[in-house]
C-alpha cells in the first residue's frame, strides 16, 4: 500500500506511544467531576473537521421565489431567533450522515452532555435532518448550485447558523469555491464604495443588481456584523489547471509550455467518492517538504489575485470594519482525479474507493500523461531541429520522480495577497485571463488531513 506524506506525519505518534493492556477503567467514575469533564473534553478535541456541504434550491420558479422573498427574515426558528427563510437547503453526503457524531454522544450522560455543549451548533439539513457542527474550530465548505452565485445566499446561510448557535456567535471559519461568489468579468456590484482602484461598484455593473444587492436590510446589517464581527477565515478553494500532477499536453490540456511534474501539489478527492462528508485536519504553519519549484510556476485557470480583490470590493460596499483577526486563504490543490475520469475505467460503477487506492489509480494516470506529455515533445522538436535534438539527453532531463513522502493527501493555505494585488494597470489582466501561471515567493500553511479513521 502507498505510504502517503500524511501518514508519515500522523502515525508515528501513536506508534511511539507505550502498549498498555487496559481496555476499561472502572475508577473513572469515582474521579472528580471537574477531571471526568476535562477527559471527555479532550476525548472531543483532536482536530478540526474541514466539512463539505451542498446547498440546494427549494424551488426555481421566479413566482415563488418572489413570494419567498417577501417574507424574508419574517420567521422564527425554534429557539426563538429569526431566520432567513430562504429556499435553499443544505445536504451532506447520506451514506455519511450517521457518522458525522462522535461515539460520546453515546456513551453516557454526562459524555453526551460535554458532546452537545462542544458540538453546539444544530444545523438542519434538507429531509429534517442535522449535523452537529462546533463554529470556533470547524471549516465547513459549501458547494452551491452553478446557478447560486448570489451574495443573498451567502447572506441567508450565514445569518441562519448564527441563529441556530445558542450563544449567537456563529460561523468562524468558512469555505467556498473561487467561483462560487465572484462574476467572472468583474468584482462584486454592490451600492456604493470603490472597490481600490477607480472602479465604482454600481449595481449597473456586469452581473446586475438582482445577483449581486442584498435585497433586505436585516440581511445587509447581519452580513455587515457577521463579516465585521465573527467571521475570522475565509477560505477560497481553487482547484488548480490540471487534473493530475502533470501540466502539458494530455487527453484535457492543451500545450502551453514544457511538462511540468509537480510532485508536492496538493491534491484531495471529492470527499463524496469516499462515502464522507468530512475530514480532520491539522493546520501546519508552513509546507515542510521541498516545494519551492511547484509553487514558482502554478497552473491556475483564473486569477488568483482577482478573489482577494473581489471580497474587499465586496467588505467596502457592506462597510465592513473588522473589530477581530480576520484572514483571507487561496486554498490550492489538485482534485485526485476519480477513476474513469481520463479514460481508466478502473473504479466499477457503484464501488467506493479508499484514499490509498485513489492514489494509486491517479498515479498510473499521472505516469501515462507524462509519457505522452515527453512524446509530444520529442515528436515536434524532432522536426524542427533536424539532427540537434538529443532525445536521450531530453528524456533522461525530464524523468517523473514520485516520492511517497512527497505525495500528500491536502491542501496548500496561501495569504490570499501572496500571488499580488489587482490595480489599474493590471484590472484587466486578472478578470479577462484564462489558463494562466501564477508564482508565489511565500510559502504557504498546510492542512494537512488526518487519514487515519478512514477505511483502509
Amino acid at each position: 500500500m502507498t505510504t502517503l506524506f500524511n501518514d508519515l506525519h500522523f502515525v508515528p505518534s501513536k506508534q511511539n506511544e507505550p502498549h498498555i493492556g487496559i481496555t476499561s477503567f472502572h475508577q473513572f467514575p469515582i474521579l472528580p467531576k471537574e477531571i471526568r469533564l476535562r477527559i471527555w473534553l479532550l476525548a472531543l478535541q483532536p482536530r478540526p473537521r474541514f466539512i463539505s456541504i451542498h446547498i440546494h434550491l427549494t424551488t426555481l420558479d421566479q413566482t415563488e421565489i418572489q413570494h419567498i422573498q417577501s417574507q424574508w427574515y419574517t420567521t422564527r426558528n425554534s429557539m426563538g431567533n429569526i431566520i432567513s427563510g430562504g429556499y435553499y437547503e443544505l445536504a451532506i453526503n447520506e451514506s455519511a450522515a450517521n457518522q458525522m457524531n462522535s461515539t460520546i454522544f453515546l456513551t453516557s450522560k454526562e459524555s453526551r452532555w460535554v458532546a452537545l455543549d462542544y458540538f453546539r451548533l444544530r444545523l438542519p439539513l434538507r429531509n429534517y435532518r442535522h449535523i452537529r457542527v462546533n463554529p470556533d474550530h470547524d471549516v465547513l465548505f459549501f458547494h452551491p448550485g452553478h446557478d447560486i452565485r448570489d451574495i443573498n445566499m451567502l447572506a441567508a446561510i450565514l445569518h441562519d447558523i448564527k441563529a441556530y448557535d445558542p450563544r449567537d456567535l456563529g460561523l468562524k471559519h468558512l469555505a467556498i469555491l473561487g467561483d462560487t461568489l465572484f462574476p467572472d468579468k468583474q468584482p462584486f456590484t454592490g451600492e456604493v464604495g470603490n472597490c481600490g482602484s477607480s472602479r465604482l461598484i454600481d449595481i449597473t455593473s456586469a452581473g446586475g443588481a438582482g445577483k449581486n444587492a442584498l435585497s433586505n436590510p436585516i440581511a445587509q446589517a447581519s452580513l455587515t456584523d457577521i463579516l465585521s464581527t465573527k467571521l475570522r477565515t475565509l477560505w477560497c478553494v481553487q482547484k488548480m489547471y490540471t487534473r493530475t500532477r502533470v501540466y502539458g499536453p494530455g487527453i484535457l490540456d492543451r500545450p502551453v509550455g514544457m511538462p511540468q511534474w509537480m510532485e508536492t501539489l496538493p491534491m484531495l478527492p471529492p470527499l463524496d467518492r469516499l462515502g464522507i462528508s468530512y475530514l480532520n485536519f491539522e493546520w501546519i504553519e508552513n509546507d515542510p517538504r521541498p516545494i519551492e519549484p511547484d509553487i514558482n510556476n502554478m497552473p491556475f485557470f483564473k486569477d488568483p489575485r482577482r478573489y482577494h480583490h473581489s471580497w474587499k470590493a465586496i467588505e467596502e460596499a457592506l462597510g465592513v470594519r473588522h473589530t477581530t483577526p480576520f484572514r483571507v486563504f487561496a486554498c490550492v490543490f489538485s482534485e485526485l482525479a476519480p477513476a474513469g475520469i481520463t479514460g481508466h475505467m478502473t473504479q466499477p460503477p457503484g464501488v467506493k474507493l479508499n484514499v490509498h487506492q485513489l492514489v494509486e489509480s491517479n498515479r498510473q494516470m499521472e505516469k501515462d500523461e507524462w509519457e505522452r506529455a515527453i512524446n509530444y515533445w520529442v515528436n515536434l522538436m524532432h522536426p524542427l531541429s533536424e539532427s540537434k535534438f538529443d532525445e536521450s539527453w531530453f528524456r533522461e532531463s525530464n524523468v517523473m520522480v514520485d516520492r511517497d513522502d512527497m505525495t500528500a493527501i491536502d491542501m496548500w493555505l496561501f495569504p490570499a495577497e501572496a500571488f499580488g494585488r489587482v490595480n489599474d494597470h493590471n484590472f484587466a489582466e486578472a478578470y479577462h485571463s484564462y489558463k494562466m501561471r501564477a508564482k508565489s515567493s511565500i510559502t504557504p500553511g498546510l492542512a494537512l488531513f488526518d487519514l487515519s479513521s478512514l477505511p483502509a
